[in-house]
């Protein structure tokens, strides 16, 4: 992890994308036990379990070159969340495959920015040659995050049962999305 006010890895209109400092894990804790935004995660994660995550988060970006980045939006410096890719991390009848994903603080929700962040994703995946098929997948009753799929034009595929949930879990059925990026 670097020094605070790192340059941006890449930008869109509003955003920035970074590697995650040492000083973002207060705002990591925070999103990671909001109970709002962890609602179609399995558990809130403890301190502890949110720091691990995030130092594992960063490594990944410094280690192959994508994952999810630490995203501010540039007006104000803020860290609003995480927007990123990385391989499906399970066996599943659509791996192996690519998937992205973002965690986004309420305070941020509904103003287009998981829609502009994954865009610029998609653009960063496309140009650096990561693959043309990309997924996406989240609960089924995981509304807001369904929305952003179907607005980035990626389609439906089906329902399946996460292999990392018991079956009778609440958010064991998850919806598949898919984009073929050209």
């Amino acid at each position: 992890m670097l020094e605070n006010h790192q340059v941006y890895l890449f930008e869109s209109e509003r955003l920035g994308f970074r590697y995650w400092e040492i000083e973002d894990s207060v705002f990591y804790i925070s999103l990671c036990q909001n109970s709002d935004v962890m609602k179609f995660f399995p558990k809130l994660l403890s301190d502890q379990d949110a720091v691990g995550e995030m130092f594992y988060l960063d490594d990944q970006l410094r280690d192959n070159g994508y994952g999810f980045w630490a995203v501010e939006e540039k007006l104000t410096k803020t860290l609003i969340g995480t927007i990123g890719i990385q391989k499906v991390p399970f066996e599943a009848f659509f791996t192996p495959a690519m998937e992205i994903g973002w965690r986004i603080a309420t305070k941020y929700w509904k103003q287009g920015f998981a829609i502009e962040g994954a865009e610029r994703v998609l653009l960063y995946m496309k140009q650096a040659n990561l693959g043309n098929k990309l997924v996406s997948f989240t609960a089924k009753n995981n509304i807001l995050s369904q929305a952003v799929m179907k607005k980035l034009k990626m389609s439906y595929v089906s329902e399946f049962n996460h292999p990392k949930l018991d079956k009778d879990h609440p958010l064991s059925v998850h919806i598949l999305y898919e984009k073929y990026l050209q």
